[in-house]
């Protein structure tokens, strides 16, 4: 782990001790781990565990609290998650992560977005565990994901926040959808349904801007002119540097969503700039409703 990794919103310092004291849980309990993206372990005979939802709970806690809370925590956690123990269909998630953090899995993940898996994941009590094999759940794979975003779909409704990027581009609003658990860009993969949730509205024809810069937010943008040009660069810079700075980053692109749900790449950003596909945007333009183009 390097020197300025941390789970949010822990220091990295404290982010350290976090990872001795899981490690000697784990150590007493008779478990081998493999450290993953310096954030989470990778339990030899189980699930990956992340420390997100824990690191909060520490962060509010009095630091006197600490080492009895992560004791409480972990050793729930493993109680919850018996490698021997069947995982109920009632508990399973869809988790995007970032496939180069992600041990090899021994299923076909999900792809909802270009570069991004769905993989199965259960909460438990202050941690998320993520599945790198299915041999404990107790139904097949297809049947698996079914009831996984059945259950994602169900969670409680994100905070939402609308902003223009823009202050000369009346068109330039850009909703904001955060949660605080583990699943807020995740969400992507139930986006109609948040959609009808949270902005009561559903993806237009023409389609919809979607970013996932870093695991606690989904960003969104409904084109209505030819604005969406300036707009959609503006989002991949801004998704760059949340994707630079924040924990848990995804990814720094802006992706076209369609109604069916099939995703592309529409801004790939990096530190060198943005890459703009100007055909599919032209595209996307040509498919604007008059009334939204003119």
């Amino acid at each position: 782990m390097s020197e300025s990794t941390h789970v949010h919103p822990l220091s990295a310092q404290d982010t350290r001790w976090l990872l001795r004291e899981v490690e000697a849980v784990l150590r007493t309990r008779g478990h081998t781990w493999t450290l993953v993206d310096g954030r989470a372990f990778q339990l030899t005979d189980g699930p990956i565990m992340g420390l997100d939802n824990l690191a909060r709970r520490l962060h509010l806690a009095p630091r006197r609290a600490w080492r009895r809370l992560v004791q409480e925590q972990v050793t729930t956690l493993l109680s919850g998650f018996d490698p021997t123990a069947a995982i109920r269909a009632e508990d399973l998630r869809v988790r995007l992560v970032d496939p180069a953090t992600m041990p090899d899995l021994e299923y076909e993940p999900l792809r909802p977005l270009p570069g991004l898996h769905g993989v199965l994941s259960a909460q438990g009590p202050g941690l998320t565990a993520l599945f790198g094999k299915l041999d404990n759940v107790e139904v097949e794979r297809d049947d698996a994901y079914v009831r996984a975003l059945e259950n994602l779909a169900a969670l409680p409704l994100p905070q939402h926040v609308r902003r223009r990027l823009d202050p000369d581009l009346p068109g330039s609003w850009v909703d904001v959808l955060r949660a605080d658990d583990s699943f807020g860009a995740s969400r992507v993969m139930v986006l109609p349904e948040v959609l009808r949730r949270t902005l009561r509205r559903e993806i237009p024809p023409s389609g919809v801007l979607v970013a996932v810069p870093h695991k606690f937010e989904m960003w969104l943008h409904f084109p209505v002119d030819d604005s969406v040009l300036d707009v959609s660069v503006e989002m991949a810079f801004e998704a760059l540097c949340a994707w630079a700075e924040e924990p848990f980053p995804l990814s720094p692109h802006v992706y076209l969503v369609s109604p069916d749900m099939h995703a592309e790449v529409l801004v790939a950003a990096d530190a060198e700039g943005a890459s703009l596909d100007h055909r599919r945007l032209r595209q996307l333009i040509r498919s604007l409703p008059p009334s939204a183009a003119a």
